[in-house]
């Protein structure tokens, strides 16, 4: 990676480039090229060579990229290579069917406890998890914080895995309604 900072419009492109790698792969396809990811994500070709090169250099001119090789990089990249544990906050309707899905290891996610601020849904059961009240919250990320040199993201260090943990938690799970 480059030192310049990348743009958050290039890391929201990143899943959508690694879930077609991936549909590719479980194709049996070996090689891909920028023309091919293009056409299939409606990007141009120059957008998404330009996207990768703020990470290194993944593929060659004339030949294209290893679908596997590039697949684990942006996985690498997008720190989904493992499994992180979340927390999901609001155990409404929306809140069960996040905890109920069963695809989110698949793309590098846990969920592992649920919190609420209503007392009728605190000890009820979602799946395999018990809804915890909200102001537990704070005991529960200093939990998976200690638990962090069992991980094996602990490559990342401590202070970046708890930035990181809690954008993903509020970005990916965080389903707490506003009240007009």
């Amino acid at each position: 990676m480059n030192g310049l900072e990348i743009p958050d419009i290039v890391i929201g492109r990143l899943p959508i480039y690694l879930r077609t790698l991936k549909q590719l792969v479980n194709q049996a396809r070996e090689v891909t090229s920028s023309q091919e990811l293009g056409e299939l994500l409606g990007i141009s070709s120059a957008q998404i060579r330009k996207d990768l090169s703020h990470f290194g250099e993944f593929g060659k001119q004339g030949t294209g990229y290893n679908t596997a090789f590039l697949c684990s990089q942006l996985e690498e990249i997008l720190k989904v290579d493992c499994i992180w544990p979340v927390v999901l906050v609001g155990a409404g309707y929306l809140g069960h069917a996040l905890a109920s899905y069963n695809g989110f290891e698949n793309r590098g996610f846990r969920i592992t406890a649920v919190f609420d601020s209503d007392s009728q849904k605190i000890g009820q059961e979602i799946g395999s998890l018990l809804v915890k009240p909200i102001a537990e919250v704070n005991k529960w990320s200093v939990r998976l914080t200690a638990r962090l040199p069992s991980s094996p993201c602990r490559r990342w260090g401590r202070k970046m895995w708890r930035m990181c943990w809690w954008k993903r938690a509020s970005r990916v799970c965080s389903v707490t309604p506003r009240r007009p």
